[in-house]
């Protein structure tokens, strides 16, 4: 029994030794997404989309209370890592509601984009995280 518990004693010792140390930050790879060259001071469009995040295929979009699906062409500022988009200024998580001021492109301008929806739109300016409207509120109700 002594020798056993003596041949326990350095795996112990070496288990023990690596807790006091930080976790490693494992890097997520990018994930790719359709993106678009960014001019500094553009004007927002007046359209805007807004919905559930979400990413396929190498196709982000936003899924709308109804269920339907925009493509998104974002800004080449932001970087899609595990399930964080992010410019270093704002960061949305899939699965959230997200609104942006966006353009919606033709069926042949996007031709040649990864998404595939129903409609494209490209993103200018985003918006802080809402929840997503009540399809049963009062307000909603009265139109």
């Amino acid at each position: 029994m002594k020798r056993l518990i003596l041949s326990l004693v350095p795996m112990a010792a070496a288990l023990l030794a690596g807790c006091d140390q930080e976790p490693q930050a494992i890097d997520a790879p990018s994930l790719s997404f359709d993106t678009r060259h960014a001019s500094p001071n553009e004007v927002p469009y007046a359209e805007g989309v807004g919905g559930t995040l979400g990413y396929m295929d190498g196709c982000l979009f936003v899924t709308s209370p109804g269920g339907g699906e925009t493509g998104l062409v974002m800004p080449d500022s932001f970087e899609l890592n595990a399930d964080t988009l992010s410019n270093g200024h704002v960061s949305y998580k899939l699965g959230e509601h997200v609104s942006f001021s966006a353009g919606f492109l033709s069926r042949e301008q996007a031709a040649a984009l990864n998404c595939k929806t129903p409609t494209v739109a490209m993103v200018v300016n985003s918006f802080p995280t809402e929840p997503p409207p009540d399809p049963y509120s009062e307000e909603e109700q009265d139109r």
